[in-house]
């Protein structure tokens, strides 16, 4: 019984000193993402079709020299007039820009009348706001008012706090009906698995463009968000977004096919429409889509093209463009997909776990191997060599070693 005792004490403390050294060395956080990546790996996220999210990709083709000879990027914004009135004409519950719009046109102003002019037709575009820590000007009070008054949200004790905001211009502000932040963490290991749900900067707090998105589609506000630790709740808490200790939520990524349009495509259907006539397609140069195709979906509008995004990586595996992440996190709202994100105990609890784990997987390695090297060296197979001195002198050695390694005795 003492012989057990002292074999189940020097695995524990073995165990806890084991742990110790993971997190001492920051291997606590690559296990944590090994286990993460293995549990999307196993069950990744489910969506209904009606749920997933549709991309209108400024791809290689839309950048295209010969694409309506609109020169080089970035585009003069009236071109997203006739995108935003088509998918508006076709049912989109709701239109998102993965893009950021900070400055006025003041070569050509007639090019963001027509594009301010096609959000307020739509009634239902979503604009994207950047969080930096660079150096910059900040938010002016008249448009921290208005983002005070129609988008922003009291959670300052929540989420990452930036140095400041870059914010739509003010004319698309006033015509916009949500506003979100795209901001996309990457973890120490380079691979983004969290999303900030919550984003601070200059005394503001904003949505992610996901969340934002969703909010308008509910038609809930700013004032049905209650930021909690570790959570946010929405609608009284009919939603409940978990997060971690650092205001990120846990992203569960899917595997099925996502429905990426050429934002050329939707431009010439949206000319043609103006003209009144049907679309050509361009000879057939372009893809050819149909209206259904928007219909009752959540759209973003997002850069694509060979050059002009951001790429990242996810525990799925590969790399896929930046504005997945912020399809994914609406899907994620849509499905309550969301991971829970384990507390640190837990981290440990599970760290000590598996390093019992390792300790008695090595035990067991290291009897057999002795029972193995005692067989060769006496010419027998090691399943004849079972004598009771042989069994004896491995549990002795094992013993003797176990002692001095819990209380330092000579073996």
């Amino acid at each position: 019984m003492r012989v057990r005792w002292k074999r189940f004490s020097g695995i524990t403390l073995g165990a806890v000193l084991l742990a110790f050294l993971i997190g001492e060395t920051n291997q606590m956080e690559r296990i944590e993402f090994i286990l993460l990546d293995t549990a999307q790996r196993l069950v990744p996220l489910s969506v209904d079709e009606e749920d997933k999210v549709v991309v209108v990709a400024i791809d290689d083709l839309s950048i295209s020299a010969d694409s309506y000879d609109l020169g080089k990027w970035p585009w003069p914004r009236r071109v997203y007039a006739p995108v935003i009135d088509y998918l508006s004409r076709a049912g989109a519950r709701a239109i998102g820009f993965d893009l950021y719009f900070p400055l006025e046109d003041v070569v050509t102003p007639e090019n963001d009348r027509v594009f301010v002019a096609s959000v307020m037709r739509a009634g239902n575009t979503c604009q994207a706001v950047a969080a930096s820590d660079r150096i910059g000007t900040g938010v002016h009070d008249d448009v921290r008012a208005e983002i005070v008054d129609r988008f922003a949200i009291q959670c300052l004790e929540s989420g990452r706090q930036f140095s400041r905001l870059i914010v739509p211009f003010s004319s698309l502000l006033d015509a916009c009906d949500c506003l979100g932040q795209v901001n996309a963490p990457r973890d120490s290991d380079g691979v983004t698995r969290r999303i900030h749900v919550v984003t601070g900067g200059e005394g503001l707090s904003l949505p992610c463009l996901g969340l934002a998105m969703w909010l308008w589609e509910k038609d809930l506000t700013a004032e049905d968000i209650t930021c909690r630790p570790r959570a946010v709740d929405i609608d009284d808490g009919a939603v409940t977004i978990p997060m971690d200790d650092e205001g990120k939520a846990l992203l569960r990524f899917g595997r099925f096919d996502r429905s990426y349009v050429s934002f050329s495509s939707v431009l010439h259907a949206g000319l043609s429409a103006q003209e009144g006539i049907k679309p050509d397609w361009r000879g057939g140069s372009l893809p050819e889509i149909v209206p259904e195709l928007f219909e009752d979906k959540m759209v973003i509008i997002a850069l694509t093209a060979s050059g002009l995004f951001d790429l990242v990586s996810t525990p799925l595996g590969g790399t896929i463009p930046g504005v997945e992440i912020q399809a994914t996190a609406l899907e994620n709202i849509r499905t309550g997909g969301f991971l829970r994100p384990a507390s640190k105990g837990w981290s440990w609890i599970a760290a000590v776990v598996l390093a019992a784990g390792v300790g008695l997987a090595l035990r067991r390695w290291t009897t057999l191997a002795a029972a193995t090297l005692t067989a060769s060296s006496s010419g027998y197979p090691a399943e004849r060599q079972t004598p009771r001195s042989t069994n004896s002198r491995i549990r002795n050695t094992c013993l003797r070693l176990s002692n001095k390694l819990i209380d330092g005795s000579p073996a």
